[in-house]
């Protein structure tokens, strides 16, 4: 729950993942934000589930990727607030190049072979995705809205809730449930500022 403490500048912010789209229960890799992918039904249900979930929390701002599956979730967690939705594309999902849509095993199987610098071609690094995670997370503790609530995708949430424990980038994201909100403190926000950012130097 929120932590209460007063003035302006984010306090806490809410991580979440979207709903299941169409794409993810069929097992293929969207990292294309101009295709619309649609949530599936269940992935309407989660995201009217977090939207409960998060009733009591006095959000201030929502900031989603520019997937339409993170703005749907968004858009049904919040229905009937009065909660400002904008977008940043450094909350996208990786690029995944050659396996854009293309069964997502395959990019785990890739991935999995290869360091967290490579690119599939014509997508982009996990090194990439963290170097986004870094500049989001500094233009959010910069904001003055208190409580913040973002819904983006399992890598770029599972980065930052990794950072936040200390544990760098450097495999697969562990698998996160969709649509269930995870709660930063602003300490923990700069720290996994910090993890990323320590990762980032020592890696280049």
């Amino acid at each position: 729950m929120p932590s209460g403490r007063m003035g302006r500048g984010m306090l806490d912010l809410y991580l979440s993942r979207h709903g299941e789209s169409t794409y993810e229960a069929d097992g293929i890799a969207d990292g294309d934000p101009t295709r619309h992918v649609p949530l599936t039904g269940r992935g309407r249900k989660e995201a009217a589930d977090l939207g409960a979930e998060l009733r009591s929390v006095p959000i201030e701002l929502c900031v989603t990727s520019e997937f339409p599956r993170t703005r749907e979730t968004a858009d049904i967690a919040l229905r009937g607030r009065d909660v400002p939705i904008i977008t940043d594309a450094e909350l996208n999902d990786i690029r995944y190049g050659i396996f854009e849509g293309k069964p997502l095993d395959d990019f785990h199987a890739w991935e999995h072979s290869h360091s967290p610098n490579a690119a599939p071609r014509g997508g982009e690094s996990r090194r990439h995705v963290a170097e986004r995670c870094v500049r989001a997370l500094t233009a959010l503790l910069a904001r003055e809205e208190r409580i913040i609530l973002v819904v983006s995708h399992e890598m770029v949430v599972g980065y930052i809730l990794n950072a936040a424990r200390g544990t760098t980038p450097q495999g697969h994201t562990a698998h996160l449930p969709p649509a269930t909100p995870f709660v930063l403190p602003r300490t923990d926000v700069e720290k996994a500022l910090q993890t990323l950012r320590a990762w980032l130097d020592a890696t280049s």
